[in-house]
């Protein structure tokens, strides 16, 4: 396990059921951590998508990920 760079505490795991590691989990702190994106702007993608939830947006990852960080 990796230690989480946002609360330094806990450690990053994926959880049951996901199949692939594309976001990471903290046992101390529960934020969620994406891989390769900076943490704010992972902190921020993160309120933007449960906001839109809330509100009964559809989600769509082309709203949230541009095609080049798609592509890298």
């Amino acid at each position: 396990m990796t230690e989480c760079p946002m609360c330094e505490k806990g450690e990053l795991f994926t959880p049951e059921g996901v199949l692939r590691r594309v976001d990471l989990h903290c046992t101390k702190c529960g934020e969620i951590y994406i891989p390769g994106t900076r943490i704010e702007e992972t902190t921020e993608m993160i309120r933007e998508i449960l906001t839109d939830l809330e509100n009964g947006v559809k989600i769509s990852h082309k709203k949230y990920i541009s095609e080049e960080d798609l592509n890298e």
